[in-house]
């Protein structure tokens, strides 16, 4: 079991770093050398970013602060270092750099896995957690590999609820088929969870019809654009994004979605999708803020970048904010019930986040359910 946690989490990874990546390589008409590569980073984004401002960021003042630290005999080094404080400037979930020989570069860090754990990427401490919910949480679990689900089987939770686990929504691992079983087997529950923590997105088209089975009737919960222009503030006009029901769908059950920090990209349009629908509760620990569709793009020396044309509006038609009044891209979106796992928790077979969603579940539902 181990072992397929190990690979199913760099699968999952690989969704994160790459979903709903459009790939379109251009011929830069900049030079391989170190200030035609940051110039042509630098213009990149200056001509397709979305979010400058929404987020306050004065690109050209980024582009004086950190050009005047590079010559053109500067190392690889030292350009990879200036690239990725040009980058950091962003504060966005989904902005990367993929330098051969460098560690990927990410414009928010992710963090740990979990707050008292070392790493941030370390499959072997993400399986003792999914296997904790297995065997201590669920009975009659049945799984495809690397999505599972079942019953929640402590005998203090008098209420028939059930459990699904989606690591990510690429279209390669998705099954609609394993979901919709799980769905035809949640048709008599009291409640479900949907277990979001350490997906890392994917495909928009998996997600939507992922959405819709969740849908209570057609609702439109998310308003976007998209950069089209020259100038920072061209963009098209409104996109709309609705939920409608389809398939096997569940959409009146009372819903739980658990998030943590390594929840982004698609994961985090389901928080807000389903933010919409009543009778939802989302439970952890903030997601990373990896909101916009992405597309991938290579420097004049081989170095892959990410860029971020997309900006999201609330179903009013103002930009998405936070409970501060901060765009939510880098931030994450804050849950309903704030907590966190801990592994020294999960060594001793204690899952805090869906313990407390299970302990919450009747306080917050047994009015809306009546």
């Amino acid at each position: 079991m181990r072992g397929k946690f190990y690979n199913v989490f760099f699968a999952i990874l690989f969704s994160f770093l790459c979903g709903g990546c459009t790939e379109e390589w251009l011929e830069e008409p900049y030079s391989n050398t170190p200030l035609g590569v940051f110039d042509a980073i630098w213009d990149e984004y200056d001509k397709t970013y979305g979010a400058f401002e929404v987020k306050n960021i004065n690109w050209d003042s980024c582009r004086m602060k950190y050009r005047i630290q590079l010559t053109s005999e500067s190392s690889n080094d030292k350009l990879y270092a200036v690239v990725c404080s040009l980058l950091a400037e962003l504060k966005d979930g989904h902005v990367q750099l993929l330098a051969n020989g460098y560690k990927r570069f990410y414009a928010v860090p992710l963090p740990a896995v979990f707050p008292d754990s070392r790493y941030y990427e370390n499959a072997s401490e993400i399986a003792l957690l999914f296997d904790l919910v297995k065997n201590r949480y669920l009975f009659n679990a049945k799984d495809s590999g690397s999505f599972f689900y079942g019953f929640i089987s402590l005998r203090s939770v008098n209420k028939k609820i059930g459990y699904l686990y989606v690591p990510g929504f690429d279209r390669e691992s998705f099954s609609f088929e394993f979901i919709d079983q799980a769905q035809r087997s949640f048709a008599s529950c009291d409640g479900i969870i949907i277990d979001l923590r350490f997906n890392g997105g994917g495909s928009s088209d998996v997600l939507s019809s992922f959405i819709n089975r969740y849908a209570d009737c057609e609702r439109l919960f998310l308003l976007s654009k998209i950069r089209n222009g020259a100038r920072h503030g061209d963009f098209t006009d409104f996109i709309r994004h609705y939920m409608r029901p389809e398939a096997v769908n569940i959409g009146k059950t009372p819903l739980i979605v658990l998030v943590n920090r390594h929840t982004a990209s698609s994961a985090e349009h389901f928080v807000l999708a389903m933010r919409t629908r009543p009778n939802t509760l989302i439970v952890g620990d903030s997601t990373i803020g990896a909101l916009s569709t992405v597309v991938q793009r290579m420097a004049p020396n081989g170095w892959e970048y990410r860029t971020c044309p997309q900006v999201l509006y609330d179903t009013t038609g103002n930009i998405l904010r936070n409970s501060d009044g901060q765009y939510p891209d880098g931030i994450g979106l804050a849950p309903d019930l704030f907590v966190k796992n801990y592994l020294r928790e999960i060594y001793r077979g204690y899952d805090r986040v869906l313990a407390t969603a299970l302990n919450y579940y009747e306080e917050y539902f047994s009015e809306k359910i009546k």
